[in-house]
């Protein structure tokens, strides 16, 4: 019994320090037909009591992986990418489309709306929150028309 609560309570202090910084909505779509790049789109939260740094990312579905943003200069857009992500302790952050985001190069070409992919978020002074994104596709979307 007493190995039991040992493994709880170990399980328990791990699952608090993984709380830190939580993350919700991840998804990434797929690349289009002819491309290879596509993006991770996700909001995420530092429950810490110090600001986190996100310097990094990684994912398994992809050879590279960016930090990028996008930003309007003389009606033209931007991309840009970016070194880091400081959040404020019990600030929130959305990565979406048109605004900042994880590109990811060289996608892989077997991954298939539906399925999961691991994104690892990489912080200077938090360790590393590992995601599962769901992978969709613009043919998933109900207003697609597609004609030949």
């Amino acid at each position: 019994m007493l190995k039991l609560l040992v493994i709880v309570c170990g399980f328990n202090m791990a699952n608090a320090a993984a709380q830190e910084i939580t993350v919700r909505d991840a998804s990434m779509r797929l690349p289009v037909p002819g491309q290879s790049t596509s993006a991770a789109y996700f909001t995420i939260i530092n429950n810490g009591g110090s600001e986190a740094v996100l310097q990094s990312a990684t994912c398994t579905c992809s050879a590279s992986a960016e930090l990028h943003s996008h930003s309007s200069e003389n009606g033209v857009m931007k991309m840009r990418h970016e070194s880091e992500l400081k959040l404020a302790p019990g600030e929130s952050f959305t990565f979406v489309s048109g605004g900042w985001h994880v590109m990811l190069k060289d996608v892989n070409k077997s991954l298939r709306s539906g399925e999961t992919a691991e994104l690892t978020l990489n912080f200077a002074n938090v360790d590393p929150v590992v995601v599962s994104l769901r992978v969709t596709s613009l043919f998933d979307e109900p207003d697609h028309q597609h004609h030949h």
